[in-house]
């Protein structure tokens, strides 16, 4: 009766049971050849080395199938989770865009003096200018997310402000369209100014 610890074979290593296969391959090429005999080391020499070349070849051959099946299962995996991440990268992105266009759109619809600060800053080709710490239409500007400010300790009258990176891109690429949109602003306001005098007199 075969001892029940047989089945301990199947747990050996891929790299023994190569070896045992490759073993008993080359015992039974010299015993074919007459270079060994297996038969000098027993009448059950031969049988057991055709069974040992046997069963490690099957279990050799089972292990890579089993590791080659496990490579591409990590590597779908992988895949799939690569995937996965992309497409959450994108909409991720794709979430950016919306709100930095969001940003955008409110150009269009600045006051006269939210806009005078974004236009001055193209005057003078600067992406960043000072003004009152608590300046209404600095703080609007920045609630609706076209500057930022560097913080840190400044003078409240010379409080430094910067616009923002995609922001300024926009407003370079449109920079005549915002400067003359602050310059008709400015001739209306001064139209007004002159009609409002002439009423008085």
């Amino acid at each position: 009766m075969l001892d029940a610890n047989w089945i301990n074979a199947l747990k050996l290593p891929t790299k023994v049971l190569s070896g045992l296969f490759i073993t008993s391959v080359i015992l039974l090429f010299l015993d074919k050849e007459e270079i060994l005999a297996l038969s000098a080391f027993g009448t059950l020499a031969k049988p057991a080395t055709i069974l040992l070349c046997v069963a490690s070849g099957a279990l050799t051959f089972t292990a890579i199938i089993a590791f080659a099946i496990e490579i591409v299962t990590a590597t779908r995996k992988k895949t799939l989770l690569q995937q996965r991440r992309d497409m959450r990268k994108a909409e991720e992105d794709e979430q950016i865009e919306r709100q930095k266009q969001m940003v955008l759109d409110r150009i269009d619809h600045l006051s006269k003096d939210e806009l005078n600060y974004l236009a001055d800053c193209l005057r003078k080709n600067s992406q960043s200018f000072t003004s009152y710490v608590h300046s209404p239409s600095a703080s609007t500007l920045r609630f609706k997310g076209l500057i930022r400010t560097p913080g840190g300790t400044h003078h409240q009258d010379y409080y430094p402000f910067v616009v923002c990176d995609f922001v300024w891109q926009y407003l370079l690429e449109h920079k005549d369209q915002i400067i003359a949109r602050d310059e008709e602003n400015t001739r209306i306001e001064e139209e007004e100014k002159r009609k409002a005098r002439n009423r008085r007199y």
